[in-house]
């Protein structure tokens, strides 16, 4: 019989996701111990008695419980012999130091292909490293879609207010200027949206001659990451803001949009903060439910496949994977972030009723429901632990 530990008790979005997991584990006789970090000497002692008997793997979102040390400087997992398999849902750049010690049966999981070339890059020492895209939830779809009373969802905050712990140590490097390699970090990210951070921080080193290996790139890339975000905050403000002035109503929930230019228009209809549960209630309730990636080129993200689940008209930006998924005006549609009158027009067409919304819903729905819930997932995590 397989039995597995998953961990959680940080995040309340990766708290849903491992819940999914656990569900469709039980569902398939396998035995669950689930690990709760802010419950942890209980948790230890409830994991000390599972390892009794053998494990099939331990399973976790954003390194929880990836690096754990019982004697300092040993890794459980490489003491027990016990495959982990981390997924993340961010850019590898933020978890250089849990890669750095990632135990030796590490088996890590991508949201974005680009992710897995950097790991294979950066970390040639973790041998097993693949894409696997977000999976949602399988859950009612709600309202009809002509009875919903949201126009248009847009879930997500903006971290441009909260960016000064990522700010990069001026005084850490001498032989370049950190603030000039921020400004055009960002200015390369606004104007050629397609290209990665990572790409354009090694191309301002090459321009600028700047010495590097391997080991010394990835830790500039790590800490200049904060042109990540704002480049993200950019195109989230830049992408409603766009719709709202041209007369569509967007209701939004998510951090920091109160402190923004936009919140004056009358279009734009702040409801603050809610739980991951509550939007998902919302999202049935919506015509449209609007996503930007997180400067993901090559992946997912979970409100895409969230908005299809719950029978909404998808709209999202552009990745390679998520144009491979989603056929304009089939099964929901994709813009380009530099052609936003574009989108402005998709959307009043969709909102106007000019095109089958019901049948792109229905087709969106369908493709969630065959391909992107976490019984897909799961069956290629199993699979990988055959």
């Amino acid at each position: 019989m397989e039995r597995v530990i998953l961990f959680e008790g940080a995040y309340a979005t990766l708290d849903l996701f491992t819940e999914e997991i656990r569900k469709e584990l039980e569902r398939r006789s396998v035995e669950v111990m689930v690990f709760q970090v802010n419950e942890y000497q209980a948790s230890l002692m409830k994991m000390a008695q599972f390892l009794q008997k053998p494990v099939t793997a331990a399973v976790a979102y954003n390194n929880l419980g990836f690096n754990m040390e019982l004697v300092p400087g040993k890794n459980i997992w490489d003491d027990l012999g016990i495959p982990f398999v981390n997924i993340l849902v961010d850019h590898p750049f933020h978890y250089k130091n849990a890669l750095d010690a990632a135990p030796k049966k590490a088996i890590v999981l991508c949201i974005d292909k680009m992710h897995v070339n950097y790991i294979k890059r950066f970390w040639p020492e973790v041998k097993n490293v693949y894409f696997m895209p977000h999976g949602t939830t399988e859950f009612e779809k709600g309202k009809e879609w002509s009875e919903r009373e949201i126009d248009v969802l847009y879930a997500g905050g903006l971290s441009v207010d909260l960016l000064e712990g990522l700010k990069p140590d001026k005084e850490k490097y001498q032989d370049f200027d950190a603030e000039g390699l921020v400004n055009y970090a960002v200015e390369r990210l606004v104007c050629e949206h397609q290209l990665t951070t990572e790409e354009v921080v090694e191309q301002y080193l090459k321009e600028n001659h700047v010495q590097y290996d391997t080991a010394r790139l990835s830790q500039i890339i790590t800490d200049f990451r904060i042109v990540d975000s704002y480049a993200v905050s950019y195109y989230r403000e830049k992408v409603i803001e766009t719709l709202v002035q041209n007369g569509v109503k967007v209701t939004v929930f998510g951090r920091g949009w109160d402190k923004r230019k936009c919140i004056s228009n009358p279009n734009l209809l702040f409801k603050g903060y809610v739980t991951p549960a509550e939007i998902l209630e919302l999202m049935k309730n919506a015509k449209i439910v609007l996503n930007t990636m997180t400067w993901f080129k090559d992946g997912s993200h979970v409100r895409v496949f969230n908005g299809m689940m719950a029978g909404a008209v998808c709209f999202t930006d552009y990745s390679k994977y998520i144009s491979e998924v989603i056929t304009n005006g089939k099964n929901g549609y994709v813009f380009e972030l530099d052609n936003l009158e574009k989108l402005v027009c998709d959307v009043k067409t969709v909102l106007n009723g000019d095109v089958d919304c019901n049948q792109i819903a229905e087709n969106g729905r369908a493709e969630a429901v065959c391909n992107h819930t976490f019984k897909n997932r799961v069956d290629f995590i199993l699979d990988l632990l055959v």
